[in-house]
């Protein structure tokens, strides 16, 4: 019997094809295209969504347990770290503004990435350069965004940014805002604001975070 025929009659017999493929090592394809035709019974269907919500279940369980571990290392990491970087002035410069204008976890937003948003170019540049120093973020790591009202003069607003930033025009995507029109808006002052991404920067934000809490804990204490 070859593999097919086996295959066709472990499907037949209810079994997934993860189970199948540990009995005959083929791949995914050649099984979908060996067994797309069979059907299987009620029972067996609901079998294997069975086993898929006990698989799901456990998948996210582990994951669970790993991101625990994970922030348990991180925890002890910044406990460690925290006291020399507090003798920083830089440092505290720069937490303070990202506890005051940067992206936080929160119970519906848990994956949360490290991003900044401001208008005023001094506090950009002070946060990517903090950012590149203690968040060990490559300039590359980072995405802009122009958000600017409608009614400003855009396109003047891009070319300012741009140079300001040290980046292309072609980094820097723009968002209208259409809502309340104020007199500001229409300003050749007004250049509306920029959010600063860091790609994959979820545990920077989780370090942010504790690095924040222990600043505060060591200030009030």
């Amino acid at each position: 019997m070859d593999e097919r025929e086996r295959a066709i009659l472990l499907r037949k017999s209810g079994l997934s094809y993860s189970e199948i493929q540990a009995k005959i090592p083929v791949s995914q394809a050649s099984l979908s295209l060996w067994l797309r035709r069979i059907e299987l019974s009620q029972a067996q269907r609901t079998r294997l969504i069975q086993k898929g919500l006990i698989g799901q279940r456990a998948g996210a369980a582990a994951r669970r347990n790993q991101r625990l571990e994970k922030r348990a290392l991180l925890v002890k990491e910044v406990n460690k770290e925290l006291p020399t970087l507090l003798q920083d002035p830089f440092f505290t410069l720069g937490l303070s503004l990202y506890w005051a204008e940067g992206t936080k976890e929160k119970p519906w937003r848990v994956k949360a990435r490290t991003v900044f948003t401001n208008s005023d170019p001094l506090m950009l540049l002070i946060m990517r350069r903090w950012l590149i120093k203690y968040g060990k973020v490559s300039s590359e790591d980072f995405i802009y965004r122009l958000y600017i009202h409608a009614t400003a003069p855009t396109e003047a607003a891009i070319n300012i940014w741009a140079e300001l930033l040290s980046i292309s025009q072609e980094k820097l995507p723009v968002s209208l805002k259409k809502h309340i029109v104020l007199s500001r808006h229409k300003s050749d002052e007004y250049k509306g604001l920029i959010q600063m991404t860091t790609r994959n920067s979820t545990w920077l934000c989780r370090r942010i975070e504790l690095w924040t809490q222990g600043a505060a804990d060591h200030f009030l204490a």
